[in-house]
């Protein structure tokens, strides 16, 4: 009989428990792929280090900003900007008190930076009004960044125990970064930017991201490269007509409420106090760039009107005005110029509302809008937070309460007594409020305030190069921005000079204002040399260097009422030395021998065998009346150097009041 063959069997169907695992393989596999090469990347080191803080290289025991944190917001890649100089310590202190700075250029100090901004500022004020607390002012702004960095970096700071946060930002809520007019944009849908600030912090979407710009290069993509003659507001500005009440700057207006509101918020979860700065700008000096009309506004028929009216005396030209709003009330130039002739006849108050309207109108928003500061006085009415009056101060400081040139150097950035003005401001809502324990010391007046903040000659050069080159381009001129040749940037003496090479990154700004204090002294021009000094101490307060070129210059011209603050800073800084005799020897100069003993005895405990200080310390105790600890010193300074200078008089001295 023939056998059967064999017929292959059906597959047994698969359990719902081996579906679920096959499935969940399916799922999970790639994920793990993802993160084995998230993992790999990192120990790597591949990619852009996110981070807010790094180690300080200037000093071990503190952190300063990441230099690298401007690329998370620039998504084209070429460009971002650096982030300001500010140091805190690793551990905070039980006696310090934290204050974190937020927004854009102007909460930057631009285009002063270091000394020359608000936050530096402030942390003197403060220091002077609360000298035994320990203040740190750190300054995370950026130049063209918007409402979102703000929020974005307001996520990350509650590691490092902020006390206060500042916040000034609006004006760059439609060409910042991210911005809905901007050319460094991911469009205007905020769960869309948001997903990607918090993606970028991946170093696989960084690969990702490398690799598509790589493709686009290769297929000739263009960048977002900043060219040489172009200035940043010209890179940024994509949109450069945006009429006031349009769907995208109402976006724009949804956006920065948004964002804003998650920053009170998470001030308020945290408990730390928020102080928004109300917004302000040249509205006086500053005509406005770009016109917007009216959809259905017959254009030439209004430019006719318009060149009329200003033609026109001033008695005919009112109506001719009036009829220009009837037929369109969009264009800001109209506004301004009637302003002006408001001006003109002394009509403050119509001078003011339209100069504020042709900046408001203006249809290239670099300038923010009166509605941003409603939103900020609607968040801080019903959130706590606290609304400094910034518009409401310069104002009060400019003729007819109109901003102009007194403060501002262009159209935005206020010049160093409009920075003085809006630490003032910021100075004053924290006082007011009692942030901060204890009692306020009165400040001094602002003249003497002022030669304390650390302004030199070299931060108004740095400044009027970096305007001058700003202002020399696109939208204030038209063509490409000047050249140094072209605007005359030729340094004439030592200090426009060395401005001039920190302009070009050929030196640093320590550097600047080290090499001209050895100018200085080598001219004989030594208070010059001191303001130097002094400069370079606002700036790093923790680095002893300056504080002892400054003392000795201050006692070698028998300055000692101004050396003594210096010195004890000195012997807080650091065990040092020089620092512990010359605060002893100026005390026993100024007659306080009592006061000058335990910094002579501190300085033996550092170096036994210093000759100045076992002299000076046998001649307090003979001031005193303490023979015997006089003889003491004196015989301990017979071993160390018997042919001492001044040490046989001395000795003459402690042996008649023995006998007598």
């Amino acid at each position: 009989m023939k056998q059967p063959t064999n017929v292959p069997s059906k597959s047994s169907p698969l359990s719902p428990k081996r579906k679920w695992f096959f499935r969940a393989v399916l799922v999970l596999f790639p994920i793990f792929l993802l993160v084995l090469l998230e993992f790999i990347l990192r120990i790597t080191g591949y990619g852009t280090d996110y981070r807010l803080f790094i180690p300080s290289s200037v000093d071990n025991r503190y952190l300063e900003p990441n230099p690298q944190l401007g690329r998370r917001y620039f998504p084209g890649g070429k460009f971002y900007p650096n982030i300001t100089h500010s140091f805190l310590l690793k551990e905070k202190p039980a006696n310090g008190f934290r204050i974190f700075v937020l927004g854009g250029s102007t909460a930057r100090g631009y285009p002063y930076y270091y000394n020359g901004s608000f936050s530096s500022m402030l942390r003197v004020m403060l220091q002077k009004s609360y000298p035994n607390i320990y203040f740190e002012v750190v300054n995370l702004a950026m130049v063209a960044v918007n409402s979102y960095t703000v929020q974005d970096i307001a996520r990350e700071i509650w590691r490092y125990q902020p006390d206060l946060v500042l916040v000034y930002s609006g004006h760059n809520e439609f060409y910042g970064a991210l911005g809905v007019g901007s050319l460094e944009q991911l469009g205007t849908s905020r769960k869309l930017v948001l997903t990607y600030l918090w993606l970028n912090r991946f170093k696989t979407v960084q690969l990702l991201r490398q690799l598509a710009r790589g493709i686009m290069g290769a297929l000739g993509g263009g960048t977002s490269e900043l060219a040489p003659n172009m200035t940043l507001m010209e890179h940024l500005a994509a949109r450069r007509s945006i009429a006031y009440g349009s769907p995208l700057y109402r976006k724009a207006m949804t956006i920065f409420q948004q964002n804003m509101a998650e920053v009170v918020e998470l001030c308020r979860n945290h408990r730390v106090p928020l102080l928004l700065g109300t917004l302000v700008s040249n509205v006086h000096h500053q005509p406005p760039f770009t016109d917007t009309f009216h959809p259905e506004t017959d254009t030439a028929t209004w430019q006719q009107l318009f060149r009329k009216a200003l033609q026109a005396p001033p008695h005919q030209a009112d109506s001719l005005f009036q009829q220009l709003f009837h037929l369109d009330d969009f264009p800001a130039s109209a506004h301004f110029q009637y302003a002006r002739l408001a001006e003109s006849q002394q009509r403050w108050d119509s001078a003011y509302v339209h100069f504020y309207r042709a900046k408001d109108y203006d249809g290239l928003r670099f300038r923010a809008s009166e509605d941003f500061n409603g939103i900020l006085q609607e968040l801080a009415s019903v959130s706590g937070a606290i609304l400094v009056p910034i518009r409401r101060s310069f104002e009060s400081h400019s003729p007819h309460h109109l901003p102009g040139k007194e403060l501002f150097l262009e159209h935005l950035h206020p010049n160093l007594q409009g920075y003085f003005l809006m630490a003032r401001t910021f100075y004053r809502a924290i006082v007011s409020a009692h942030l901060i324990p204890g009692e306020a010391h009165a400040l001094p007046a602002d003249s003497l305030l002022w030669q304390d903040m650390g302004i030199t000659e070299f931060e108004h050069a740095a400044g009027e190069i970096r305007i001058r080159v700003l202002t020399s381009g696109w939208p204030f001129r038209k063509g490409s921005v000047g050249t140094l040749d072209s605007l005359s940037l030729t340094p004439g003496d030592i200090v426009h000079k060395l401005a001039l090479d920190y302009w070009q990154k050929k030196i640093t700004w320590e550097k600047a204002h080290v090499l001209l204090a050895e100018h200085y002294l080598k001219s004989g021009q030594w208070q010059k040399a001191a303001a130097e000094f002094k400069a370079l101490i606002v700036f790093t307060p923790f680095n002893p260097s300056p504080y002892q070129h400054l003392v000795r210059l201050l006692i070698e011209h028998q300055r000692y009422r101004e050396a003594i603050p210096h010195l004890q800073t000195l012997t807080r800084l650091s065990r040092d030395l020089f620092a512990f005799r010359t605060l002893g020897m100026v005390y026993l100069q100024q007659g306080y021998p009592e006061k000058a003993i335990p910094y002579f005895r501190t300085a033996l405990d550092l170096y036994a065998s210093d000759e100045e200080s076992l002299f000076y310390l046998a001649a307090s105790y003979f001031q005193l009346g303490q023979i015997e600890n006089a003889r003491m010193y004196v015989e301990r300074l017979l071993r160390v150097n018997p042919r001492y200078p001044d040490l046989p008089h001395l000795q003459q001295l402690i042996n008649k009041n023995r006998r007598d």
